[in-house]
């Protein structure tokens, strides 16, 4: 009879510890999924949010966005794909999926999905940044719960085609530019980088012994003058205004203009650097603070605000030295 007792006992506590294991199971987080870093830079990351998709792929060590294949910003998916490759997921913030709270839904969520030769990366979704921490709420492809990623996404992939076209139109460096001209109004204005010749110019040069110097020194060997008139003196500020823009010149905005249809430029600009001319020509908008452009670097048409576009709106006057 004590026997049976025991039996029974043991099999209450047995019965207790299964039903406490279950609930301790149920109870626990979810394992944290695991992320894997990539070594070799992948070829194509894919951002889809609600019903526009846009696909970003690597062409012969290039990247190029869209169906179109424009020439995509090279750093801006070098960090998009860095972004994806380092993501830490911290925490889960939700074990059911109540996508809602979280931007999460189909319609709302920001869809990376990262390749290399085909083979899929990383694929997850992306929802609103936390209201508290610096996290982001997101979905990994395959799992229903919602987790804490550490950091922002949303300003680097809520993007669409145009924010991930390159934008650069021109890139050189001051000392690079040899001449540049511009027709505004009827009026040519040529001004060119000149060697100043002279025995001050000489005896600083070789005075100069640390490399800063001699640099320094080497810039000063040449100044700036009008083309047709060098003897006139220039304002050396206004043109390194005109100038420091090269380094870069970036478009607005591509808009969808046929290029045949550009007739009568209001203002043409070349621009020589390293011994090869470049031309960007300025056309006024249908508003009356828009420029729309084309140039030699790119067959693309492009907008330029209104203060890039304006910048070269001179005469001869405005390089002028006043007394």
């Amino acid at each position: 009879m004590k026997g049976k007792r025991i039996s029974i006992a043991m099999g209450v506590v047995i019965f207790l510890l299964v039903i406490y294991a279950i609930v301790s199971l149920k109870d626990r987080p979810p394992a944290l999924p695991e992320l894997p870093r990539w070594k070799e830079g992948a070829d194509e990351i894919i951002v889809e949010k609600a019903s526009e998709k846009v696909r970003i792929y690597k062409k012969a060590g290039k990247w190029y966005v869209g169906d179109e294949g424009f020439p995509a910003d090279e750093k801006l998916v070098e960090k998009m794909e860095e972004k994806m490759r380092d993501i830490v997921i911290s925490d889960v913030s939700s074990q059911t999926p109540y996508y809602e709270r979280f931007d999460l839904t189909p319609n709302s969520a920001i869809h990376v999905v990262v390749k290399r030769g085909g083979e899929v990366l990383r694929d997850v979704y992306l929802g609103k940044r936390s209201d508290k921490t610096n996290h982001t709420y997101i979905r990994v492809a395959g799992r229903n719960e919602v987790f804490k990623a550490s950091g922002t996404f949303s300003y680097d992939f809520d993007k669409k085609i145009d924010d991930i076209r390159d934008k650069t139109i021109f890139e050189f460096k001051s000392d690079e530019i040899e001449a540049f001209e511009i027709q505004y109004k009827g009026i040519k204005t040529a001004l060119a980088r000149t060697k100043v010749e002279n025995e001050k110019a000489k005896e600083t040069k070789e005075k100069t012994k640390d490399e800063a110097s001699k640099e320094q020194a080497k810039k000063d060997e040449y100044k700036w003058v009008f083309a047709n008139t060098p003897t006139k003196q220039v304002d050396d500020g206004a043109i390194h205004a005109v100038i420091n823009s090269f380094n870069p010149l970036r478009a607005n905005s591509f808009p969808m203009v046929d290029k045949n249809l550009l007739k009568n430029p209001y203002c043409t600009l070349k621009v020589t650097a390293k011994g090869k001319t470049h031309e960007l020509f300025i056309y006024k908008g249908k508003e009356p603070d828009q420029y729309v452009c084309t140039a030699s670097t790119t067959p693309y048409v492009f907008q330029l605000s209104k203060y890039s576009a304006e910048q070269y709106f001179r005469t001869p006057k405005d390089f002028e030295k006043r007394p």
